[in-house]
């Protein structure tokens, strides 16, 4: 008897891809950069974009809040291994949004009351809600069990001032997710290591124009860190710009501000409210 000899099926994997190519567009809006593959071959993207934004996809945009260069770099794979490439961007000035006076009736007289106005995430169902671009559906919202379970987050404060400077108040503690190192659960602001300390209480600056609510930097958010311009990120950024939706007055007298941020894949809104 004779053994027939076992050949083994061999897969030919391709090679990597030869280069990291992409483009780089400056967008209409003050110091805003869309970025693109050229790449041929690849399935997956992945981008870091200079300013802690870290991006998956075949295309990402960001907003550079301050001026500098930046280095964003680009990493392609495909099946045979991947390829890395950088160039780079250079921001000549700073993010300016004209601010008029704190009139009646301006968005800066609603967050500050052009004095002083102190801000928490509404503790109700949808405070928290993400969807797609348009949200014409839902994804995620939070329930009232989730308000309790992160009472850490609802208590956090942030108070305007008229003269441009936000306060941050987390009371403590902060509701910590695996993206800042911790099991989704609230934790002591202490334990926050570099670099995602810059997201505990702190002193930034804002600007309240039109439907535009920035916050300028490092650390500087509202409502939820990882929710920026363009990417979900997992560490702290120069700033971000929210567009305001709603602005309300309940049956009780509080006054209510919804706002929103594009992060590229999706829509986060938070629902505010004043104390």
């Amino acid at each position: 008897m004779s053994c027939e000899p076992q050949i083994d099926d061999k897969i030919t994997l391709p090679p990597p891809p030869t280069a990291a190519d992409f483009s780089i567009t400056e967008l209409p809006e003050s110091n805003s950069y869309k970025f693109v593959s050229t790449t041929e071959d690849g399935f997956l993207y992945g981008w870091d974009l200079g300013n802690g934004q870290t991006v998956s996809g075949s295309e990402a945009t960001t907003v550079y809040m301050t001026e500098g260069v930046y280095i964003v770099e680009l990493t392609v794979f495909n099946a045979g291994g991947h390829v890395t490439s950088t160039q780079s961007v250079i921001v000549e000035n700073d993010l300016v949004i004209e601010e008029g006076p704190c009139d009646e009736g301006t968005l800066k007289e609603f967050v500050s009351n052009c004095d002083q106005k102190t801000w928490r995430l509404n503790p109700t169902a949808g405070a928290l809600l993400v969807g797609p671009v348009g949200l014409t559906e839902t994804w995620w919202q939070n329930d009232e069990s989730v308000v309790e379970e992160r009472f850490c987050a609802f208590d956090d404060e942030w108070t305007f001032f008229e003269d441009g400077t936000m306060v941050y108040d987390t009371k403590g503690d902060i509701w910590g997710e695996d993206y800042m190192g911790f099991d989704f659960m609230c934790v002591d602001e202490s334990l926050l290591g570099e670099p995602v300390s810059a997201w505990g209480s702190g002193d930034h600056s804002y600007t309240a124009t039109g439907t535009e609510l920035a916050v300028s930097g490092l650390g500087a958010f509202i409502g939820l860190p990882k929710a920026t311009n363009g990417a979900e990120v997992t560490s702290p950024v120069d700033g971000i710009i929210y567009t305001v939706t709603s602005q309300t007055t309940d049956g009780d007298g509080n006054d209510l501000m919804v706002i929103q941020v594009n992060y590229g894949d999706g829509v986060w809104q938070f629902t505010l409210v004043a104390i």
